[in-house]
């Protein structure tokens, strides 16, 4: 289940994988996730200013970010803002905008898609030979990316830094709740190992604490979530995916269990994150259908 197929055209049919999960008759699927999860747990824990802005402000995180890294003017992202609001699988968009416009708009298009990469990839201790190698880029051009990257988020760059030393000479990092990950280094006798090692425990001590943040507040939630679901006939936890819940319950109490699983989810990411909102509009999203949905 964690690692099932992604949505794929095929022969111009859309193939939906999640939709072989389907609910018994008279039930429906809950799906819910925490959007963009360790992204808000890094701001939470950086509060680096600008991050917390747009999570506050609840503005696209990758466009913004896209901008300040690839450097497009203003005028091309309001030709991508104004694009964007007519595409669509079905649409034309030539018939609708100019060739140079649709050509600013897929090239921005690409921009996030490769900023979200870099947002994501910061948690995982994302190198300029990786991204370069990932972007088909020399290294000398990835490593302007990133450090351009880290100098618009400069209070994200000062906790990477400082925890990763942390992690080294602590030999442990812990979660917001206080959860220890303990690291061991090598004998300084062979210095490559010993170095080796070093920035190793650096990337996983930085990445421990976001990740297991993350899985600290999806536990938090499956705890609450499974007392509630004990008082409801009918409703059950049937999986979790990364950070998202998925149950089953009657399709007649469906609309009220789905307010239910969403506040309490809220309040398990509300214990570990205080100043970050939880999704879009401060809520967690849940949908409601006879299968299992993205």
């Amino acid at each position: 289940i964690q690692n099932i197929p992604q949505d794929r055209e095929d022969q111009e049919v859309k193939i939906s994988f999640r939709d072989c999960f389907e609910a018994e008759e008279g039930n429906v699927i809950l799906t819910a996730d925490y959007s963009q999860c360790e992204l808000r747990i890094l701001a939470e824990i950086t509060q680096d200013r600008k991050f917390l802005e747009i999570f506050t402000n609840d503005e696209d995180l990758h466009i913004i970010t896209s901008q300040e890294v690839f450097g497009y003017s203003d005028e091309d992202l309001a030709t991508y803002l104004k694009v964007k609001k007519q595409d669509g699988p079905d649409v034309d968009l030539t018939k609708l905008f100019s060739e140079e416009e649709v050509a600013v708009y897929k090239t921005i298009v690409d921009y996030r898609d490769k900023t979200k990469t870099i947002n994501f990839g910061i948690v995982y201790g994302l190198s300029a030979w990786s991204l370069a190698d990932r972007f088909k880029i020399p290294q000398d051009e990835a490593q302007v990316i990133l450090d351009t990257y880290m100098n618009t988020y400069s209070g994200i760059k000062r906790w990477l830094s400082k925890n990763g030393h942390e992690s080294i000479t602590k030999r442990y990092s812990r979660t917001l709740i206080g959860r220890k990950r303990y690291y061991t280094l090598p004998s300084s006798e062979d210095e490559e190992a010993f170095r080796k090692a070093k920035g190793a425990i650096r990337r996983m001590g930085n990445n421990a604490v976001i990740q297991g943040t993350n899985a600290d507040i999806t536990k938090e939630a499956l705890i609450h979530l499974q007392k509630a679901y004990d008082k409801i006939e009918g409703a059950k936890i049937l999986f979790t995916v990364h950070d998202e819940i998925v149950s089953e319950v009657l399709a007649v109490k469906a609309e009220e269990i789905a307010e239910l699983k969403a506040e309490i989810m809220k309040q398990a990411f509300r214990r570990f994150v205080k100043t970050v909102p939880v999704g879009a509009g401060d809520k967690v999203s849940v949908s409601i259908a006879s299968h299992w949905t993205k």
